[in-house]
């Protein structure tokens, strides 16, 4: 945990048909442990077609806080391969 905004970087390489929905569950120590809402918003990707492509996308973490890297599926059956999240510099 940082008292500074920190940022991320991801990047996945997703084939379609379908999509995934990217989120960032965010916590906090101060004053206590507790989860923060609205969770943050990484992307809603979609593919139409059977070839892959990449899908990148930043979010920054807000001081004092943690978070969860969160995927879930935006429908279809969109595969997930390739997935790299990093700070930042």
């Amino acid at each position: 945990m940082s008292d500074k905004p920190r940022k991320l970087k991801f990047s996945m390489r997703l084939k379609g048909p379908g999509g995934v929905n990217v989120s960032f569950w965010r916590f906090t120590e101060i004053p206590q442990h507790r989860r923060v809402d609205p969770h943050g918003q990484g992307g809603n990707f979609s593919l139409y077609d059977e070839g892959w492509e990449t899908i990148e996308g930043t979010y920054t973490i807000q001081p004092n806080e943690v978070v969860y890297f969160v995927i879930d599926s935006g429908g279809g059956d969109a595969v997930i391969d390739d997935l790299v999240v990093l700070p930042e510099k």
